[in-house]
């Protein structure tokens, strides 16, 4: 096996896969589409799993509540939808110039500004979140 562009050429004709030292040879498309993806979700969970049992509560009981209050009822997909489509858009204009081949560093500092204004809620001991109170509070 050679290094040079014609030797490459005849390893090519040849059959020879390997690309040389530090040069991966061909990796099936599933893998950069589907494993990895999987993975790094797998991560995630396994780390936030961790730190949530170091905070001191079940983490099956977290991400029951983190799934129920983001699709558990109409409502909360309006709301998910809502919060998550000033993200969505900022990720898509930096991933387009990106794939055009420009280094656009400001996506983070334009997400906030198209965020929706509102004040951040205030801790209220005792309550569970704002649709819990929302619910607790109206007239039967």
């Amino acid at each position: 096996m050679t290094t040079d562009g014609a030797g490459m050429a005849q390893d090519a004709a040849q059959g020879v896969t390997s690309r040389g030292f530090g040069r991966p040879g061909g990796v099936p498309g599933w893998v950069g589409y589907a494993l990895l993806p999987l993975l790094n979700l797998l991560a995630a969970l396994v780390l936030s799993g961790l730190v949530i049992l170091v905070i001191g509560e079940n983490p099956l009981d977290v991400l029951a509540l983190l799934v129920t209050e983001a699709v558990g009822y109409p409502e909360a997909i309006g709301y998910t939808l809502y919060y998550t489509t000033s993200y969505i858009f900022t990720g898509l204009a930096v991933a387009i110039a990106f794939h055009c081949g420009l280094f656009n560093i400001g996506g983070e500092g334009q997400a906030p500004s198209c965020l929706p204004q509102r004040p951040l809620p205030q801790p209220n001991p005792g309550r569970t979140s704002e649709g819990a109170v929302r619910r607790k509070n109206k007239a039967p």
